[in-house]
């Protein structure tokens, strides 16, 4: 009778201990935890988000070069199929600036022209860019300015014969990323998209 009554107890103690270690395992975290948690979080976030900014940047300054050769090569195309001279001209516009292929030679950007909006935070010629031409296939190209404008002719080339082009494209000083991207147009009318850093005297091509 006593060993069945201690068996008895024994049961509902440990019944007891495993209802009460349930319910510590379904509290979940205690709030020192969870403070814990969100502290290492937030240093991880703080470590790792100027590294994604600075990567982001580049990966835009890439990508704005990139789509700047892709509206030259689009006016080189419209010149051979038209088989006439076509420009391809700069304008500056609220929130930024764009290239587009001047098909019908009327000097404005019409909807239905190749066109590219360019982001405003970025700067063409900035400073402290590498000297023109240094690595790139083009060696002393003109360095393109506000108001040029670039024509290709129906056989592909650039008018007047000869002439070539290096575009450069950077943020401002006060964003710290000192890299460039620089787009050359060889009198065929190839273009080129190269990579640069401050203080280097050499364009890398992508």
């Amino acid at each position: 009778m006593l060993t069945t009554l201690s068996v008895g107890i024994s049961e509902r103690k440990g019944q007891k201990a495993m209802r009460s270690n349930s319910r510590r395992k379904m509290a979940g975290f205690s709030m020192v935890e969870l403070i814990v948690v969100l502290a290492i979080a937030m240093i991880m976030t703080a470590i790792s988000l100027p590294t994604a900014i600075t990567q982001y940047r580049q990966y835009r300054l890439t990508s704005t070069a990139a789509n700047l050769s892709s509206i030259l090569q689009a006016c080189r195309t419209d010149a051979i199929r038209f088989n006439r001279n076509v420009r391809c001209l700069f304008g500056a516009v609220p929130g930024g600036f764009t290239f587009w292929s001047d098909e019908n030679n009327n000097g404005a950007v019409d909807p239905n022209e190749p066109q590219y909006l360019f982001p405003g935070d970025l700067q063409l010629n900035p400073g402290g860019t590498p000297a023109p031409g240094a690595g790139t296939s083009v060696p002393g190209a003109a360095v393109w300015v506000a108001g040029t404008v670039i024509t290709f002719t129906p056989r592909g080339g650039v008018a007047p014969g000869g002439n070539s082009y290096i575009l450069t494209l950077g943020y401002p000083a006060g964003v710290g990323l000192n890299a460039f991207r620089a787009v050359t147009v060889s009198p065929f009318g190839k273009t080129k998209v190269y990579a640069a850093t401050a203080g280097s005297n050499w364009w890398n091509e992508l």
